[in-house]
């Protein structure tokens, strides 16, 4: 079984050139991808959606920022990058997201339905 933060993991991982993962790291690098998910919803015996909440989190603003356009970019693709993902609709672009617990890290979140096959 697949999950919809595998698969967007799978779909990134590449492509930012930092770690992703899904908790934050308590020796947190300068530069990383967090991915969580919420409850999939089945649409078919074969396909369902989740909603996805990707955060990048980096030194600079501007940094989390170009990182937070480069995940849009790759989620685009998403369907072309992993066989049970069917496509990626957005909802939100990168959009600022100050953690109160870290006030000196910026954070950028883009999030988005993920389409995929079940199991």
């Amino acid at each position: 079984m697949v999950t919809p933060i595998e698969v967007v993991q799978a779909v990134l991982v590449d492509a930012v050139q930092c770690d992703v993962v899904t908790k934050v790291p308590v020796d947190r690098p300068e530069l990383f991808v967090r991915v969580d998910q919420s409850a999939p919803q089945v649409l078919s015996p074969i396909h369902q959606r989740a909603q996805v909440f990707v955060q990048v989190y980096g030194p600079t603003s501007e940094a989390a920022l170009d990182m937070a356009f480069r995940v849009r970019e790759r989620l685009m693709d998403a369907s072309s990058i992993h066989p049970k993902c069917f496509g990626v609709d957005e909802i939100t672009g990168p959009s600022e997201l100050p953690d109160p617990d870290i006030p000196h890290v910026a954070r950028w979140q883009v999030t988005g339905i993920v389409y995929m096959a079940i199991g």
